[in-house]
């Protein structure tokens, strides 16, 4: 007459964790079906809420004979952990939470509901069996636990290091090195093989072990085979200064802003909530001083608020849109090329002065050699051909290149204490300064970006 219950529905992304489980009547189970228990009570018992919970508390939070039940489950269920305080309060969260799916669930629950998913889909696509009794055909999935003891055992992280030791830094898995997606891989290959006494292996294909591993990881070069398309953003901005006090120095000075012109309309001030939000990025300093002190006045409710609003006048003159400070504060010499990146280009609906921002602001950088000999960078922005200002940089310069921060290069040549091999090239700045990731090892250098092409041949990397 009982059932073990998931709080949130395996269908809505719970999870298989203790925490997600409780003990109940098959008739209570059935009811609820895909539901949350928020859900049913208040479609189906709203009348029995308040008891609920004052019932769910009650039993979590005191019956220590509940704990110890649930802890023995846990044990026999190969939870070595113990259901903690923590896991208590979560399930309590999830009992009594009005959220539609678990919203407290962790990345990995995510990761165990889509690799659930996908087994589904993949037996469905090859016309597999449903991993059911007697299907010869199967498709496996392991948590991320499995493959974490692999690694343990077998020591396989250090693989990843560029100088492994026993210091406790360097235990677990290291995410900077990007083949930490291969090694995973390369353990999930022959997971169905191993067996597991607990965390230890029990047993394992002779062959695999450290140095095989090492061997096979050497041969991946991490790839990125798709970049972010980089999207203008639709916000245009102006640029605008005012002057500020030095607290310092005491003495005025300008500090320029890029101004938002969306989003401006007094409208947006009409809540009480919202002034208060929005009113420190007001750019005229008069009408933020004035707004200050009318929102923080004693008593002041909506309607005497919005009465302010109504009346205010500037000058004399009715307000209608008030600029909002969409950047830090910057001094002229700050400015650089930024003032200067439209009216240079040009761009649909924009006009001199005005900057729309995006942190995607290029598709990748022109690399040539000047009259002069020297090596230059020039930014391909969003805004602008790549086809075009390639040919353009072609027909007038002898040696071009085009290269895109985080794709693979590769040095044909030793030079200078540099040695030859293939690299992440991780920055190309407009000064020429460039950053290489070595694959192998993970260390960084910096130099010029002609330091490379002209000392080490560097070139991009063609998977033969």
């Amino acid at each position: 007459n009982y059932e073990i219950d998931h709080i949130v529905p395996r269908s809505r992304g719970g999870s298989d964790s203790l925490v997600n489980m409780v003990l109940t009547k098959r008739k209570f189970n059935q009811d609820k079906g895909e539901l949350t228990p928020y859900e049913w009570f208040h479609k189906k018992r709203s009348q029995d809420w308040d008891c609920y919970v004052k019932n769910v508390s009650e039993v979590f939070g005191s019956d220590k004979k509940y704990k110890k039940t649930i802890d023995l489950f846990a044990s026999y269920s190969n939870k070595s952990r113990k259901y903690s305080d923590k896991k208590y309060k979560k399930t309590i969260d999830l009992l009594i939470s009005d959220k539609t799916s678990d919203s407290r669930k962790t990345s990995l629950q995510a990761t165990s509901y889509m690799e659930k998913t996908a087994q589904r889909l993949a037996c469905l696509y090859f016309k597999w069996g449903m991993n059911t009794e007697g299907d010869k055909k199967k498709v496996l999935f392991f948590t991320g636990g499995k493959t974490a003891d692999v690694r343990e055992s077998l020591e396989l992280d250090k693989i990843l290091f560029a100088n492994p030791t026993d210091d406790i830094e360097q235990k677990g898995k290291n995410r900077q090195n990007d083949r930490h997606h291969a090694l995973d891989a390369l353990v999930l290959s022959v997971l169905p093989e191993i067996r597991f006494n607990f965390k230890k292996i029990e047993r394992k294909p002779d062959f695999f072990n450290k140095e095989f591993c090492a061997k096979e990881i050497n041969k991946v070069y991490p790839e990125r085979i798709k970049y972010v398309k980089p999207k203008l953003r639709e916000t245009i901005y102006g640029l605008r200064y005012r002057f500020e006090k030095n607290e310092k120095t005491g003495k005025f000075e300008k500090i320029y802003y890029f101004i938002s012109r969306f989003n401006s309309s007094i409208a947006n001030f009409e809540s009480l909530e919202s002034a208060r939000k929005e009113v420190e990025n007001i750019f005229d300093l008069k009408i933020k001083r004035d707004f200050k002190e009318k929102l923080y006045e004693k008593n002041l409710t909506e309607e005497k608020w919005k009465e302010f609003l109504k009346g205010y006048t500037d000058d004399y003159k009715k307000i209608k849109k008030i600029a909002k400070v969409d950047s830090k504060g910057f001094r002229s010499s700050e400015i650089g090329e930024i003032k200067d990146v439209i009216s240079n280009y040009g761009h649909k609906g924009a006009i001199k002065g005005q900057w729309i921002r995006d942190e995607e602001s290029h598709q990748g950088q022109i690399v040539y050699k000047d009259e002069k000999g020297k090596w230059k960078v020039a930014p391909v922005y969003v805004f602008e051909s790549l086809y075009k200002k390639c040919k353009e940089y072609k027909n007038k310069y002898k040696e071009v290149k085009f290269f895109r921060s985080g794709q693979l290069v590769e040095l044909r040549r030793d030079y200078e204490g540099i040695k030859s091999g293939i690299y992440e090239l991780k920055t190309v700045r407009l000064d020429g300064n460039t950053k290489i990731k070595n694959i192998h090892n993970q260390e960084e250098c910096s130099k010029n970006i002609g330091y490379f092409i002209e000392g080490n041949g560097m070139t991009e990397y063609k998977n033969k």
